[in-house]
């Protein structure tokens, strides 16, 4: 229901001249709106920030390598658990 609301928004959007993005968004924001979440299928997993297992670089250890054209974020991680 929400991808139709927010197709049709960007339709609106191209045909009066704001261009798909603002009527993608603003159609998102009116079905948010109308059928708001009730929260409860949202599950979030992953490491958490207390947890202190990260990847480790130590020796021996193996190294992502990555190729392409377009350049890929990261922030370089270092953690040791000693002070």
């Amino acid at each position: 229901m929400a991808i139709l609301v927010a197709a049709g928004g960007a339709a609106l959007g191209t045909a009066i001249g704001v261009g798909p993005g603002a009527g993608w968004l603003a159609g998102a924001a009116l079905c948010n709106l109308q059928f708001p979440s009730d929260g409860a299928d949202i599950r979030t997993e992953g490491p958490r920030l207390g947890d202190p297992t990260i990847t480790s670089s130590a020796y021996g250890a193996s190294i992502a390598y990555l190729e392409g054209l377009a350049g890929l974020p990261a922030i370089p991680l270092s953690h040791s658990t000693s002070a």
